[in-house]
């Protein structure tokens, strides 16, 4: 059973991209050093070359926008606000008060 299914333990997100990572450079060397025995086009290498370039200027872009989008699309809370709010004002005003109570006294 696989450990990328949800038959057994669920692999990290890390585990999954490095697996990928690891995966896609290996293949990507062998055929860039030439350690297949394989005859590709010379317009493919020319391709083959900067993949790694493009992908991770992809990758880049469609993380720029995910997170874009989901801050664009973050709902409101006014409740959980408020309550941060306070819980923030109650942190940190507290010590300063016991400060003044204590230079006070």
């Amino acid at each position: 059973m696989h450990c990328f299914s949800s038959g057994c333990q669920m692999a990290t997100k890390l585990v999954q991209w490095l697996t990928l990572f690891t995966l896609f450079s290996s293949v990507w060397l062998s055929l860039v050093l030439k350690l297949i025995p394989v005859e590709l086009d010379p317009r493919i290498m020319d391709v083959l070359w900067p993949l790694p370039i493009y992908l991770l200027v992809v990758f880049g872009s469609y993380s720029l926008a995910t997170i874009g989008y989901r801050v664009a699309t973050f709902n409101d809370c006014d409740e959980a606000a408020e309550s941060l709010k306070q819980c923030f004002n109650k942190s940190y005003w507290s010590p300063l008060f016991s400060i003044r109570r204590t230079i006070q006294s």
